[in-house]
């Protein structure tokens, strides 16, 4: 190599400025024996910036091959990295005739409250200064935060600013002939009547159903925790990617899970593994806004309060996830298992006069047995707080109603203490 070629090769700033690297030669034996040389670059990753060559192009790694990224996905990365505030971005609308008058008011008043400002200012002042638009000698510039907020309709500027509510019978998303949704709808409008719309039409098939509790009694309850599937679908509006204008959040309600996708990835530092933790807002004045709507709380709590709404109703933490489909989207799972088998059964029981004959104890036993498949004379006698002859009786007696038989698996050896489950009958 000669001294030219060398020098062309180690000028990379000719061919990417923005790239930040060092490089070394290191002394190598060549496939002859001979002494030679190889020259090793170290590329640094900029957490700042989308590094871009002198033609304009950036790119990926995935797998063993780059891969060109387009314009929407280079500025969604810049989104991601800081160098674009696209929520303060202007919008062509004008102001005050596109915007809810009522909506704007009310942000006005909370504003005020809020911020214990003591003297009164007008709407374009106060909307300055909660980062929604900029003054100038033209009248009042609204932008895209404000836009998502207060005016009469955001699809003017983003198409896809609007929740799809899917109903599906079943587990699955099937297509074609096998088609298997029961009710589907879009609920648009500014964010505060977005999301009233939301709360009462997804309210709307959320199932219900009867429950022993620990006490013994049917008590009903909801597939989902009203705090858990609200909040999905709060921090899917706030933190969502408008910068995808045309598409769409999703709610799916499956008979075994509800899901809430949104366009967009997770913010560094934040992953499906941190999503408790680490709080980097992608639309922060957005959120600092939805707050004077007492609609977000701004201090990474929401996460954790779904986590705990859906723990306290015996149901699985949610499960975050990021996903490749058209750029990311985050998809958030609410699971349940309130139309499993036992929740059925137990329906079964309710809607019978079955449910009529038990006593208190008799309940409580049922309700282990749905929960755990089998019962001992010591298990109950300490789930129903009596003493063992007590409970053992209380068995015989529900052995003698029908209720429950001595159970052995096949080939097993039958054991002390006995153990009892529900015999098949209960539920026809």
């Amino acid at each position: 190599m000669t001294p030219a070629q060398k020098n062309k090769i180690e000028r990379l700033k000719d061919y990417c400025s923005d790239a930040r690297w060092e490089s070394k030669e290191v002394l190598v034996k060549d496939y002859t024996g001979s002494d030679n040389y190889v020259i090793a670059f170290r590329v640094r990753y900029r957490e700042d910036k989308v590094v871009e060559t002198t033609s304009g192009d950036a790119f990926i790694r995935e797998g063993d091959r780059k891969v060109r990224i387009p314009e929407d996905l280079k500025r969604e990365l810049r989104i991601a990295k800081g160098e674009i505030h696209y929520e303060l971005e202007r919008v062509p609308l004008q102001f005050p005739e596109d915007f809810d008058q009522n909506l704007i008011e009310r942000f006005c008043e909370s504003y005020f409250k809020n911020r214990s400002m003591k003297t009164r200012r007008s709407r374009e002042e106060t909307l300055e200064l909660a980062k929604l638009g900029k003054r100038t000698a033209h009248g009042f510039m609204p932008n895209l935060a404000c836009c998502l907020l207060l005016s009469k309709d955001p699809r003017d500027v983003v198409p896809g600013a609007r929740i799809r509510l899917i109903r599906y019978d079943g587990n699955t998303e099937k297509f074609g002939e096998e088609q298997n949704s029961i009710h589907t709808e879009f609920i648009d409008g500014p964010i505060p009547i977005l999301l009233d719309a939301a709360r009462e039409r997804v309210a709307a098939h959320i199932k219900s159903f009867q429950r022993l509790s620990d006490n013994g009694r049917l008590e009903r309850r909801s597939e989902y925790p009203e705090a858990a599937w609200l909040e999905a679908i709060v921090n899917a509006v706030a933190h969502r990617s408008y910068n995808f204008k045309n598409q769409n959040i999703f709610v799916k309600i499956f008979d075994n899970r509800l899901v809430v996708e949104s366009p967009g990835g997770f913010m560094p530092p934040t992953t499906s593994e941190t999503v408790y933790d680490a709080h980097n807002p992608r639309n922060p004045n957005l959120m600092e806004a939805m707050m004077h709507f007492e609609i977000t709380f701004c201090a990474y709590e929401g996460t954790r309060r779904m986590r705990e709404a859906m723990l306290k109703a015996d149901l699985p933490a949610p499960e975050f996830s990021q996903i490749e489909s058209n750029g990311h989207k985050i998809r958030v799972t609410l699971g349940n298992t309130m139309a499993s088998t036992s929740e059925k059964l137990i329906n079964k029981i309710s809607a019978s006069d079955v449910i009529d004959k038990l006593s208190r104890e008799e309940l409580i036993i049922i309700r282990y047995i749905l929960d755990h498949k089998t019962i001992t004379v010591p298990i109950a006698a300490e789930i129903i707080g009596r003493s063992p002859p007590t409970a053992n009786k209380i068995i015989n007696h529900m052995v003698g109603k029908d209720l429950i038989e001595f159970f052995v698996r096949e080939g097993a050896v039958v054991k002390r203490p006995r153990t009892y489950s529900l015999k098949d009958k209960v539920f026809n």
